[in-house]
């Protein structure tokens, strides 16, 4: 983490893209993993491309939703784009409606995927350590850029 986490607020956020269900557990172990899988098939078969009506290229959003319970439970996680209002989900994808929320924004720099695995491990950390900021589990997300592909931000909700 390279400073403390920042507080923002967020307008509704219309996303379009390729989901998972899954748990922490089931991605420590390589025979059930699928993260990685869904990464890999969204840049090797151009999903990007097949999103229209986005309105912010260039921009890739890990989404963690459908949350069971908490850190141990399991949850969807869509790698999606953000998409203008009313676009629709070409068939075999999902669209994500994330609603106006608070979060607490992690930031990390360094190789991916390996700076957003350690950025999540300081972020399981620090909820464990400031109990007083609860988290939502409604609605997070990682924010990757093309123009700063070494950096990750990790958006997540918190109790207001």
């Amino acid at each position: 983490m390279t400073s403390e986490p920042v507080v923002m607020h967020s307008n509704t956020m219309h996303l379009i893209g390729k989901s998972v269900r899954t748990s922490n557990a089931l991605e420590m172990d390589a025979a059930t993993a699928q993260i990685g899988g869904l990464w890999q098939q969204f840049y090797t078969e151009g999903i990007a491309d097949k999103i229209a009506g986005q309105s912010a290229p260039g921009v890739v959003f890990g989404v963690y939703s459908d949350y069971e319970s908490d850190v141990n439970g399991m949850y969807t996680l869509s790698v999606a784009l953000e998409t203008e209002a009313g676009a629709a989900a070409p068939e075999g994808f999902n669209a994500i409606e994330i609603p106006p929320a608070t979060f607490l924004v992690f930031s990390a720099e360094g190789p991916v995927p390996q700076a957003t695995i350690g950025l999540w491990q300081e972020i399981w950390q620090y909820f464990e350590q400031h109990t007083e900021t609860p988290r939502a589990y409604d609605y997070d997300f990682e924010l990757y850029s093309e123009q700063q592909p070494d950096k990750v931000d990790i958006y997540i909700s918190i109790k207001a």
